[in-house]
């Protein structure tokens, strides 16, 4: 490989929302690379000089080592082992896999695992619950749903689901997603969680959306009306009401996921439930790249590539995890 120090720059975008420090994630996708088979000395030597140019990036380095030793293997130069020790090296690292992606959100949580409704990574279902209300369940999501005699509630832990509530004056209907609560004002919406953001788009009527009393989120309750949705993070808070392409928005009910436009950590964000693997970009300035198509949520080969012929990227498909370079 020629310009090993390109493949993991120091510089960084965040914005795609993953759960390590933009230190530490530079620090793993060097680990990736010099784990992809494709490794040269050269990259180690790289590797270790990135390591030792900074105490912060040494830190990043011991904890991003942590994790990767967490999944199997470990973090030194590959050598010739017998058969029995690469076979153990693998189980290993499959469970270990499980693992990350559960942390990473692209395989539920051992929470979310226990729910009465959930849907495979490959497809979605719709079901109708007691009181006639509609559910439309994405792939890769989990839900519970608890009535009672005053109040019919939803606990989404991960995926998205579309909602048609059927009225019922005496008991309102309120969907539980992270540190947020979902209530509906006679309305058709739907609820999106990614990791600890959470989107709310309005396709009828309204939704009021307050902050859950058992977290620490501290939200003004705010009002969305038909059409109009917003986000909520841990990072950013809550983002105002705003129209939205509704039309967009909801193509994953008709199987498609449509981008206009959109940088590639976006698109990278939307695809990876579907894919069940957690995928990482080695080059950081490749996530500003812009998309625009319409791919199938059923086909996840299909969406890599998308990506990897709309805009030359090299994909690379290892156990649980996408490799973009």
């Amino acid at each position: 490989m020629q310009d090993s120090s390109s493949k993991a720059e120091k510089g960084h975008d965040d914005s795609d929302g993953d759960a390590l420090d933009p230190l530490s994630e530079r620090a793993l996708e060097w680990l990736v690379l010099l784990h992809s088979g494709e490794e040269t000395e050269q990259d180690w030597q790289a590797y270790e000089h990135w390591k030792t140019a900074d105490p912060a990036h040494a830190a990043a380095c011991t904890q991003a080592e942590a994790l990767w030793a967490s999944i199997g293997p470990a973090v030194r130069r590959p050598r010739l082992k017998k058969a029995a020790t690469r076979v153990l090296s693998v189980l290993l690292l499959v469970s270990g896999l499980v693992v990350l992606l559960m942390q990473a959100q692209v395989l539920p949580s051992a929470t979310s695992l226990m729910a009465a409704y959930r849907t495979p990574i490959d497809d979605g279902r719709q079901i109708t619950l007691d009181d006639g209300s509609q559910l439309q369940m994405d792939a890769n999501t989990q839900l519970d749903v608890a009535f009672t005699d005053d109040l019919r509630q939803v606990t989404l832990y991960g995926g998205q689901v579309h909602i048609a509530v059927a009225p019922d004056t005496s008991r309102p209907f309120e969907v539980i997603a992270s540190d947020v609560i979902v209530r509906a004002l006679g309305t058709a919406f739907n609820v999106r969680v990614r990791r600890d953001a959470v989107d709310v788009l309005v396709t009828e009527h309204a939704v009021s959306v307050r902050a859950h009393p058992e977290s620490d989120a501290v939200i003004a309750t705010t009002q969305v009306e038909a059409g109009q949705g917003l986000r909520y993070s841990r990072e950013s808070g809550i983002s105002p009401a705003a129209p939205m392409d509704v039309n967009t928005r909801l193509a994953w009910r008709r199987g498609r996921l449509i981008f206009n436009d959109q940088p590639l950590y976006q698109v990278l964000q939307d695809i990876q439930p579907y894919t069940g693997r957690k995928i990482v970009v080695l080059k950081a300035g490749v996530k500003q790249r812009h998309v625009t198509g319409i791919v199938d949520t059923q086909d996840p080969e299909g969406m890599l590539a998308v990506l990897k012929n709309s805009l030359d990227l090299g994909v690379v498909t290892l156990p649980g995890l996408v490799v973009i370079h």
